[in-house]
């Protein structure tokens, strides 16, 4: 009997990892906790500015006091009326983003409501670094998702 065959704690050789994928896990596992939370914070403070900007755009609607001097109401209240279509629809998608962030599910649809939200485009200057950080925090994403979401169950 040979030294190997006698040894209970023998496996064999070592399986090869391909090197790419290795490099693939490594990137996206170094990406730290904290950059998907800020990428919800930055999402939450557009949903916010889009939600204030609804408010004023609904109180205009119905005051009838977005009129100057120089235009006539007929001018501007369908444009309004389109404000507040697109500002509704923006903060609803905004909202189900954040609420979706917050629990690490759903990523595409996650990063579906930032680009949705960045339709307001008040809202650019958060749902952009919101888009790149919940992008790279896909890794944090795919730990918390449910396996019966991933088998389709």
């Amino acid at each position: 009997m040979s030294d190997e065959a006698s040894d209970d704690h023998y496996r064999g050789p070592e399986p090869e990892v391909e090197q790419e994928e290795v490099e693939r896990e490594t990137f996206l596992s170094k990406v730290p906790e904290w950059v998907p939370v800020l990428g919800a914070g930055f999402l939450f403070t557009a949903t916010l500015v889009s939600f204030v900007a609804l408010l004023i755009v609904t109180y205009l609607l119905i005051t009838q006091n977005y009129v100057g001097p120089l235009a006539p109401v007929e001018q501007f209240a369908p444009r309004l009326l389109l404000v507040e279509i697109q500002l509704l629809f923006g903060t609803g998608f905004q909202a189900a983003g954040v609420y979706l962030a917050r629990r690490r599910t759903h990523w595409g649809t996650v990063l579906l409501s930032c680009l949705i939200g960045s339709l307001v485009f008040i809202t650019l200057p958060f749902t952009v670094p919101a888009f790149i950080l919940l992008g790279l925090g896909k890794y944090h994403f795919s730990l918390s998702t449910p396996l019966d979401s991933v088998r389709g169950e």
